[in-house]
Parts: structure tokens; C-alpha cells; sequence
């Protein structure tokens, strides 16, 4: 009779137990079993989309952007605004006469790593191949649970899996998001890359959390101060910066630039870029005015106002919003591209370059007002 009821509940609990068994092999299989190691799993943080508003400025600045993202990862959220501002990249502007079309690296001060430090986040910075120690080298740091951000020729992109088994990178930038390459592929980029004060082959910086995020009156004061920096800086030789740079590029297009490619290259990320920057430089120092002593707070609220008069939110699509650097792109871009045939009309040059010292000007006046 026990060997009946024993048969009996075999056959009734026997689906059951059959589902059990097939849902913890398939468990064990996603784990991985001998010979099929599991799938990396995705780390670091995810970018937005390019353009997409971020505290109210486009999300075009792709160094900025990525400290933001790793310090919201990280735990130590940060104002956007707040990081363009003190980074100095709201005050950034470098050009360089001898090659008007090239994007121009250089700055008097690494912008990202600003960025990094006002947020409380660390970072380790190592350069240097060939490639096999230097994918290593990422590969044990996601191991820990640390965010590694590379240099590459399409620009500063997040590492978040390095699948050995399928020679395989996963990684992010902000231009094209989530993407896959071969190592040979990526070998190629990473060796051509570059960071804000020049080439850099297999760059690839660490971060870690660090300390806090700092007070708002020491984001004041390190912002004023590279604003001031950046503006005013004249090296000696090679591109121009901050106001100089400014006035080297009306010059060109009052003259008009040397070739049509220049003229699109120039007239692309480049100047959204630009546009963005002095809209975060209006907000950047409107928000740190109630950080400033009162004897000194007319003089911020001043020089915001200047920026305002530049360029200001909302941008109803896309960067350009109002102010002197809107009425600037509709005499070089057409339907929001560029487009060099603007250009071959002399009044419409002399109209930008006219635009361009405006800009110049104001800037000028913020400094004043400081």
C-alpha cells in the first residue's frame, strides 16, 4: 500500500518537479558551466542621448558629460550646470588659425578632470600600449567594480564590457551611444585618441568615488577663476584661446576661410558647442550669485546678464536658443546644418564676423563686471 500511495504522488508531483529541475538548469546554465564562460556583465553608467537637455543645457560637451554621468553613477550627483561652470568648459574656446576645420584639444586647463574633482570622484589617468596590457589593464579595473573612460578618435567613450572570449569591447560615446567593436577595431581608435590638452594613445582613466562633492561658494570660486583663465589666455604660439581666439576666427570668416570643407567643419559641432558653453555660462553664474558675498554679487549678476545676451535657454530644438551666437548660426548654418556657400556672400560674412567681436565684447564686459 506505501509503495502504491508512493507511486501515486510520484505521478502527481511529477511536473512539477519537472519544472523545478529545467528552471535550475537553465539557471545554472546562464551562470555558466565548464567551457562556456557567462556573458560579461554590463558595467558603468549610461550616457544620454547627444543634445538631450540635462538641467536645462543640450548635452554637447562630451568630456562634461560623462563626469556628470560617472558622478551620478557613482553616488555623487552634481549639478550639470554647476560642473560646466566650475570645470571652466562654459568659458572654453580655443581655434586654431593655420587649420580652421580642425577641432582644437588644447586647453589651459584639463576641463574634465576639473569636472571630476568638484564632484567628489577620483581619477587615475594612464597612457600608453600596446594594446593587449592596456585592454588588460580595463578589464581588471570593471573587475572591481570601477569605471574606466577612454580617449579614442571618435571622442571620450565609457568602457562598460571586455568580452576575451568573443575579442569584443562594449562601450558608449556620446555621438553614437551604445556600440560593439572588435579589438582590432577598437585597437585602432584607442591608439588615435585624443583628450583635452592633446594625443593621448590608450588613454584610459579610473574612477572611483572620493571624497564629497564640494560646497557651492567653493564652485563659485573655482569657476570665477577659470573663467578668467580661459578668457584672457595668450599663448605664445600654436591656436588661439578665449577672447583671442574669438577674434582670430572673425578675422578668417571676414576674409573668408580657405576652403569649404573647413567652412563645414567649423560650422558643426564646433559652434553648437560654443553656443551651449555660453548659455551654461549665464546659468552658471545666475546660480552661484547667492554664493557670492552681497558687496560682490552685482558684479556676477552683471557679467550673467552679458552671457544672456550672447545666448540664452530655452532652446526650443536643438542648441540655439536666443541671443548675438543664434543670429550668428542663421548666417552660417541653413535648415540647422552648415553650409559653406553662406559665406560666399560678402555682406553675409561681414554680418558673422560683426557678430563674432559682439560676442567678444560681451565677454569682455562680464570680465569687467568681475
Amino acid at each position: 500500500m506505501a509503495d502504491e500511495v508512493s507511486r501515486r504522488d510520484l505521478l502527481r508531483k511529477f511536473p512539477a518537479l519537472f519544472r523545478k529541475s529545467a528552471s535550475r538548469m537553465a539557471k545554472s546554465m546562464s551562470e555558466g558551466s565548464p567551457g562556456k564562460p557567462a556573458k560579461p556583465k554590463f558595467r558603468g553608467p549610461r550616457l544620454p542621448a547627444r543634445g538631450r537637455l540635462i538641467d536645462g543645457l543640450p548635452a554637447v560637451h562630451p568630456w562634461i558629460v560623462i563626469a556628470h554621468a560617472v558622478a551620478e553613477h557613482l553616488s555623487r550627483r552634481f549639478p550639470y550646470l554647476l560642473l560646466m561652470g566650475a570645470s571652466g568648459e562654459a568659458f572654453r574656446f580655443a581655434y586654431d588659425p593655420e587649420d580652421p576645420g580642425r577641432p582644437v584639444p588644447g586647453a589651459a586647463v584639463n576641463t574634465f578632470l576639473a569636472a571630476l574633482a568638484v564632484t567628489g570622484v577620483s581619477a587615475r589617468a594612464t597612457h600608453g600600449g600596446p594594446f593587449e596590457p592596456a585592454i588588460g589593464g580595463v578589464e581588471v579595473a570593471l573587475g572591481k567594480g570601477l569605471v574606466v573612460v577612454v580617449a579614442t578618435s571618435d571622442g571620450p567613450g565609457v568602457v562598460h564590457v571586455v568580452d576575451r572570449k568573443n575579442s569584443i569591447v562594449s562601450w558608449s560615446t556620446l555621438d553614437d551611444g551604445r556600440r560593439e567593436s572588435s579589438f582590432p577595431e577598437f585597437d585602432v581608435l584607442w591608439e588615435a585618441g585624443a583628450w583635452m590638452n592633446g594625443p593621448a594613445p590608450w588613454l584610459r582613466v579610473t574612477l572611483e568615488r572620493g571624497g564629497t562633492p564640494r560646497p557651492l561658494d567653493q564652485v563659485a570660486k573655482v569657476g570665477v577663476e577659470s573663467m578668467r583663465m580661459l578668457l584672457t589666455a595668450k599663448p605664445p604660439e600654436g591656436p588661439r584661446q578665449g577672447l583671442q581666439a574669438i577674434e582670430a576666427l572673425a578675422d578668417d570668416i571676414r576674409r573668408g576661410l580657405p576652403t569649404d570643407l573647413q567652412a563645414e567643419r567649423l560650422f558643426g559641432n564646433f559652434i553648437e558647442t560654443f553656443a551651449a558653453s555660453r548659455m551654461a555660462a549665464g546659468m552658471f553664474l545666475r546660480a552661484i550669485g547667492r554664493a557670492i558675498p552681497p558687496e560682490d554679487r552685482d558684479g556676477v549678476l552683471a557679467a550673467a546678464r552679458a552671457y544672456g545676451e550672447i545666448h540664452a535657454p530655452p532652446p526650443a530644438e536643438g542648441v540655439f536658443g536666443t541671443g548675438v551666437l543664434a543670429e550668428f548660426a542663421e548666417c552660417v548654418l541653413v535648415d540647422g546644418r552648415p553650409d559653406p556657400a553662406c559665406l560666399e556672400d560678402e555682406a553675409r560674412r561681414i554680418r558673422a564676423a560683426d557678430l563674432l567681436l559682439q560676442v567678444r565684447d560681451l565677454e569682455q564686459q562680464a570680465l569687467d563686471a568681475l
